[in-house]
Formats: structure tokens, C-alpha cells, sequence
């Protein structure tokens, strides 16, 4: 074959493959699964996202019985720490002497984030 040859049949299978793709695209699934990836690439490049080595406050409750409070019903305990993480946060409130008691019932154990959607994070 010559070299000529081989350019011409690159181009052609180049020129197959262009036309392939845009009908592919023209068809309704094509069109889907181009919109989602386009949907996708917006969604994950926003900055608001916080990095997982941040510090931020969380929230950690107790119900009484579980420190053997049966004469309180079922109120509960409740302290705030800052932590990297749910994990780290338990820990964090296991050596907190400060705790807030609470009036309305808590029936498990409870560790969630003080500020979800907080602009500024405090960095390490």
C-alpha cells in the first residue's frame, strides 16, 4: 500500500467517525446522556464545597439513658466540638466536660453538623 493510501484511508475512517459521532448525538438518548454530562461538569466545579481537612462545628447528642439517667425521661444531652469529621467529633465530646441538657425527647445517638451550608470554614 502506498503512503498516499494510508493518508487517504486515515482521513476516511477520521471522517466515518466524525459523522458517526454527530449522529449519534442526533438521536434522543444522544442528546440525554450529552446534556447529563454537560449537567454534571457544573454541578462538580462549584467552590462551596467544603474540603474534607477543615474544621467545622458539630452538633453531638446523647439520650439520658444512655449514661444511666432513667429519672429524666426521655430528654437528652447535647454539647457542640469542633471536628474534622462525625468520627472525630464523637471523640472530641467523649472528653467534653460541658453539656447542655435537653428538654425535648432523644430516643438514639445524634451527630450531625451545627452549620451545614456555612460560607467561611475555619482551616487547621
Amino acid at each position: 500500500m502506498n503512503p498516499s493510501d494510508k493518508k487517504r484511508n486515515a482521513s476516511k475512517q477520521l471522517q466515518i467517525k466524525h459523522l458517526d459521532h454527530m449522529l449519534w448525538l442526533s438521536t434522543p438518548l444522544g442528546k440525554f446522556l450529552s446534556s447529563v454530562k454537560n449537567q454534571s461538569k457544573r454541578v462538580l466545579a462549584g467552590k462551596e464545597i467544603a474540603p474534607k481537612n477543615k474544621l467545622r462545628s458539630w452538633v453531638v447528642r446523647l439520650p439520658s439513658s444512655f449514661l444511666g439517667y432513667k429519672r429524666m425521661g426521655p430528654a437528652g444531652f447535647q454539647t457542640i466540638v469542633i471536628a474534622e469529621d462525625s468520627d472525630s467529633a464523637l471523640e472530641k465530646a467523649a472528653d467534653c466536660d460541658v453539656w447542655d441538657v435537653l428538654d425535648t425527647p432523644i430516643t438514639s445517638l445524634e451527630v450531625f453538623l451545627k452549620d451545614p451550608i456555612e460560607g467561611k470554614v475555619t482551616s487547621r
